[in-house]
This record gives C-alpha cells, structure tokens and sequence, in this order.
C-alpha cells in the first residue's frame, strides 16, 4: 500500500507461513508481542494492530502498548472493537448459546478506556466497521 518496508509479526510460525505465501511483498517475523527485543527501539514508521488488543488483560494491554510505543518513530495505530449496542446485543447471545471462546464486555473500548491506557491522540469510529481507532503520537 505505498510503505516502503512493511515487516508483520506473529507468534504463530503457521500464520507466519500463511502470510508469507499470500504477500511477498512484506517480511514476516516470528515472535511475541510481549517481547519484541529483537527489534530496535524507534525501528518502524508506523505500528499497527487490528482486534488484538482486546483479548488482553488490561495489564497487558499496558505491556503491549509499551513495547508498541517502544519501537514506533512516529505513531501506534490500535483498532479495538467499539463499545456500541450492536457488539452487547452480539455478546449477550453468545453469552446466552453459552459460548465461551467469543468475545466478552470486557474486550469492547471507548474513548476513555485509550486513556485509560496512557494513549495520546484522537480515537475515532471507523465507518461502517465497529471498530474504534486511536492514533497515538507523541513527541518521539
């Protein structure tokens, strides 16, 4: 999409192999969010997560943030779903069929649960997705 370099890390060596095989254009790295210590501070542009923040602890989350923060120059970009009446309606039946591996209340964010998180910037609803973005800019 334009980046000169885009590098994706997952800590499924599966995924890695999926990804690789679908775009050639992006280097695809093995590792754990939690620990990306083979990657130097300040390293990408631009961090990027989609639905993957909130299957997380709250702690976590701050684990996960940090580590983002620590190898991102310029901006983390974090797409979470959104605290809105379609994904409680969602949840409450899932809860309701008794599933228990969809997601819960507690993964659904709003504004403030970015700040909650020590996130700068502004969050906007993506349209048309239910997803919650915030881009979070410091000065790095």
């Amino acid at each position: 999409m334009g980046a000169s370099k885009c590098t994706g890390v997952d800590y499924s060596k599966e995924a890695i192999e999926m990804a690789k095989n679908s775009n050639e254009e992006c280097e695809f790295i093995y590792g754990d969010a939690f620990n990306l210590s083979h990657i130097k501070d300040k390293q990408f542009d631009l961090v990027y997560s989609l639905g993957f923040l909130e299957h997380y602890s709250k702690d976590d989350q701050r684990k996960l943030i940090a580590e983002q923060k620590r190898i991102a120059k310029e901006c983390v970009f974090i797409e979470v779903p959104y605290d809105i009446f379609y994904f409680r309606w969602l949840f409450a039946i899932n809860r309701k069929l008794g599933r228990k591996t969809t997601f819960s209340d507690e993964e659904m964010f709003t504004k403030k649960t970015f700040q909650k998180l020590g996130l700068k910037g502004k969050s906007k609803l993506m349209p048309g997705s239910g997803f919650l973005t915030i881009g979070h800019f410091e000065s790095l």
